[in-house]
């Protein structure tokens, strides 16, 4: 898992005694975490017939950049999760039962474009997910609430507690400018941030084939205006500084992908498409060998030449870098998932990988 650099905007992100608590008891490191050490929190609702909410501020959502909320929860007398961002702008319900998203929206002023998921973490955990595009720019905050009963709202409404029941919770996250979740980022008193990841491995035989290969990446967009101030190489393979390739090298602030080959010191492929990519995610495949290179993107073929060359066979890798000599860190670009073939696939093969 190679990850881009994210913060998690929040500042408390497991000791939820720290948040803004209307209606709640907090029973801090009380049951087992996804991590596997009692630093779970439970939290019950009180038996007054009111709203009930847990809030934590501190962030500024931006108006056109999406923001992913995250938190893991366990069923613990209660089934349903509410999360939502300031209230009922953009909420959804999780049903930690049955690990079902119940309801998921937004008001389409504040924000649009919402979308939930649920993921299960083993154990009856959940890692409950909400993100949505932002349509103004203005202080936010995260809440949770929970209840014996979906309904669809931010909050569960007004009920009456039992005094015993609730939902465990562990790991809150806000990630701003983000399309999607990543890994957890503790916080403690301080927003955290983890920087961008990469990989080099040399010496690789066998990885690229004997007389073609193949190069796959799943790579992420980054939204407008969050664009690295760095180049960034999501995929690129080597024998030395003269015979390499790269698959959707990306300029400084640019989504114009270039794809580059090189073998002996020339240039057999070395151009950038037409089209910038959009933001969100993308599959790109490149096949090659000697007379038929083809590049395909999202299962639309986006370039095809007939080049001659030797083949080398790469034996160095490179994800995530922006210089793959140097093996530096890239930008807000990810790259969510890389796969080599030692022969040229099929144009209808490239067509199914990137679909």
């Amino acid at each position: 898992l190679l990850e881009p650099s994210r913060i998690n905007a929040i500042n408390y992100s497991n000791d939820y005694t720290l948040w803004s608590n209307t209606q709640f008891t907090i029973n801090s490191n009380s049951v087992t975490s996804p991590q596997g050490i009692t630093n779970g929190t439970k939290i019950v609702p009180s038996t007054s017939n009111t709203e009930k909410s847990l809030d934590i501020g501190g962030f500024v959502r931006t108006s056109g950049q999406y923001i992913s909320h995250s938190v893991y929860a366990k069923a613990s007398g209660y089934n349903f999760l509410y999360i939502s961002n300031s209230a009922s702008r953009l909420y959804a319900v999780y049903d930690l039962q049955q690990g079902l998203v119940i309801y998921s929206n937004s008001n389409g002023t504040d924000f649009n474009n919402h979308s939930a998921s649920i993921e299960l973490f083993g154990n009856g955990w959940y890692r409950c997910k909400l993100i949505g595009q932002a349509q103004s720019s203005v202080g936010s905050y995260f809440r949770i609430s929970c209840g014996a009963n979906a309904v669809n709202s931010s909050t569960a409404g007004l009920f009456e507690g039992d005094g015993t029941s609730g939902i465990e919770v562990y790991g809150s996250q806000v990630e701003l400018n983000a399309s999607y979740e990543t890994s957890y980022i503790p916080t403690n008193g301080a927003i955290a941030t983890r920087l961008a990841e990469s990989a080099n491995v040399t010496g690789l035989s066998g990885v690229f084939g004997s007389s073609s290969s193949t190069a796959f990446l799943e790579i992420d967009i980054p939204p407008s205006g969050s664009l690295s101030t760095t180049g960034v190489w999501p995929l690129t393979a080597a024998t030395d500084i003269s015979n390499f390739i790269s698959v959707c090298q990306f300029d400084s602030g640019s989504t114009t992908p270039r794809i580059a080959l090189y073998i002996g010191g020339a240039a057999i492929i070395d151009q950038y498409l037409s089209t910038p990519l959009s933001a969100g995610t993308h599959k790109v495949c490149l096949a090659y060998e000697d007379g038929r290179q083809k590049l395909f993107i999202d299962g639309f073929e986006e370039l095809s030449l007939t080049a001659s060359f030797n083949y080398v066979e790469f034996t160095k890798l490179s994800i995530n870098d922006t210089a793959w000599a140097l093996g530096n860190n890239g930008g807000p670009y990810s790259n969510k998932q890389t796969a080599v073939f030692p022969t040229a696939l099929t144009d209808s093969e490239c067509i199914a990988l990137t679909s």
